[in-house]
């Protein structure tokens, strides 16, 4: 199967190259009237739009991988085959040329891996887009060494666990700049109504960052604990209320959403027992100095792990109508 993905995931590489913007109308996806090479993939695999954007950014990063590894294996041919000499000048020789280090991209062990079967597209995605981009405190041999101890794990591990694990990876390299991916997480928060069904009902699309998401998975998982096989009550008022629940006839989801409804009645005048009889309790996670990679920056930032301790320890919101704090913190 998963060679299967990585001809797929190559066909989309090749695909976006011949689509590129710089090609015009004469490129492939705009001969066939698209605009984007992700709708000409959608157009043949029939796959998500998501799903062709991913092939695309992998197949493109194999692509390039592939290419890099070409021109080395070139260049080390190039250089066994040309005699040795003590007489070599500086004249910038154009047939030494090849003898020149070729730059390789840090994800090339990951772009490998996929065109060789080994590894997944989904799983590929998931370490390279955890793992982010080379910055001037982060250079790519880093990011290629922790590429590599990924893979090790890569074939007993789901692509969730991959992503998290990458996420965690890079934290460890660029302890400084964790303040700023946080900060661009919670940029990219956000609630969007969606458009009416058929049947005149509508939904909800929210996006949520670490921090809030586990405030907001904190209440519903609370609200619906016993409908999950959460923790077992001892005290009788809680056992009978949790047997209330088990019985209810709405459902898992319908509980959350009537739930989040009753939140937004009360607001802010409730007293929190009037919901809850305990608050949701957060986990917070803040490196500290000698447990960091080595070449790791030291963190700061405006949401780095300081200020997380400071709006934590002073029990601070965000400085909004309807401010509310983290309610706990382990």
């Amino acid at each position: 199967m998963k060679l299967g993905e990585a001809l797929v995931t190559i066909g989309a590489g090749q695909l976006a190259k011949l689509s590129e913007r710089d090609l015009g109308c004469s490129g492939l996806a705009q001969r066939r009237g698209l605009r984007t090479p992700e709708q000409l993939v959608q157009s043949i695999t029939g796959s998500t739009r998501g799903e062709a954007a991913k092939q695309v950014r992998v197949g493109t990063a194999l692509g390039e991988a592939e290419a890099a590894e070409r021109l080395r294996a070139a260049a080390e041919r190039e250089a066994a085959a040309q005699p040795k000499s003590d007489d070599s000048s500086d004249g910038g020789d154009p047939e030494m040329a090849f003898c020149l280090p070729v730059d390789v991209p840090w994800h090339s062990p990951v772009s490998l891996a996929v065109a060789n079967g080994e590894l997944s597209g989904t799983a590929a995605g998931a370490i390279t887009r955890g793992l982010g981009e080379p910055t001037d405190t982060v250079p790519a041999e880093l990011l290629r060494s922790a590429a590599e101890r990924l893979l090790l794990v890569a074939a007993t591990t789901d692509a969730d666990e991959l992503s998290r694990l990458a996420r965690e990876e890079r934290n460890q390299i660029d302890v400084a700049g964790i303040g700023q991916r946080e900060n661009a997480l919670h940029e990219m928060r956000g609630l969007r109504m969606l458009r009416r069904d058929a049947t005149g009902m509508r939904g909800v699309a929210i996006r949520l960052d670490p921090e809030n998401e586990a405030l907001f998975s904190g209440l519903i998982d609370t609200a619906t604990s016993p409908r999950r096989g959460g923790p077992r009550f001892v005290d009788p008022e809680h056992v009978a209320a949790a047997e209330r629940l088990v019985r209810d006839l709405r459902s898992t989801e319908q509980i959350a959403l009537d739930t989040l409804i009753h939140l937004m009645e009360v607001g802010a005048k409730a007293d929190p027992d009037t919901v809850f009889d305990r608050m949701v309790s957060v986990r917070f996670i803040v490196p500290t100095e000698g447990h960091q990679r080595p070449g790791a920056t030291p963190p700061c930032g405006p949401r780095g792990p300081a200020a997380l301790r400071k709006r934590i320890t002073t029990d601070r919101g965000w400085g909004v109508p309807g401010n509310r704090s983290v309610a706990g913190a382990a």
